[in-house]
């Protein structure tokens, strides 16, 4: 019963970090770079994606057990933490055409990034 208790708090914990960090992330940061077609795109891949991992995850941890099915996702969560940290630009406080002008290098003619931020 304390197993079962532990295993829940754990959950819940992790449910809850994961809902204040860097779950809503992917649907942010899309909705700020992407145009709107782009952004169903990397909808219907993120979800095709919980599809395929939710229908092989009972087949692999039959055949494998479960310790290398979260070794591997725990190393795919350290190089997600470094794509991150190296390759994802910060748009916190630009408006739209700032956040265009850094991702497509389109340059803003009579104005600067500092002219295209939000007061």
């Amino acid at each position: 019963m304390v197993f079962i208790l532990c295993i829940s708090i754990g959950i819940y914990l992790f449910c809850f970090g994961y809902s204040v960090s860097i779950g809503p992330i992917a649907w942010l940061y899309n909705a700020e770079i992407l145009p709107d077609k782009g952004v169903s795109i990397a909808t219907i891949c993120n979800w095709l994606s919980v599809i395929i991992i939710t229908l092989l995850f009972p087949v692999v941890n039959a055949s494998i057990g479960a310790a290398p099915i979260f070794y591997f996702f725990s190393f795919t969560c350290i190089a997600c933490l470094i794509f991150v940290f190296i390759l994802i630009r910060e748009t916190k406080g630009l408006n739209k055409r700032a956040i265009s002008s850094i991702f497509y290098n389109e340059s803003a003619e009579s104005e600067t990034i500092e002219d295209l931020t939000f007061e």
